[in-house]
């Protein structure tokens, strides 16, 4: 089953791989990474950039073996969940 969970940017070994399909990463202030593991894999990260009453995704990506499993959508939720929690009204 998957599940997100927070990780450090330090933690995303595929950056290299990700910067090839013209993903930018980088760690802005406020950034939020978080991750989905397969065993111990790290197979897809977002990022949810908060700024006072307001977040953005950023640096989504997901390892191509790993596309079309939902991860994007488990993604979405979990956001609306951490906007929910922090009183977010936008993202």
């Amino acid at each position: 089953m998957m599940k997100v969970n927070k990780i450090d940017f330090e933690d995303i070994n595929f950056i290299k791989e990700a910067k090839k399909e013209r993903v930018t990463f980088d760690n802005p202030k406020n950034a939020n990474w978080f991750g989905i593991y397969d065993d111990d894999k790290l197979v897809s990260v977002y990022c949810l950039v908060i700024s006072k009453n307001k977040a953005r995704f950023k640096s989504n990506y997901t390892i191509p073996a790993f596309r079309k499993r939902g991860c994007l959508a488990l993604f979405i939720q979990h956001s609306k969940i951490i906007c929910k929690k922090n009183n977010i009204k936008e993202i």
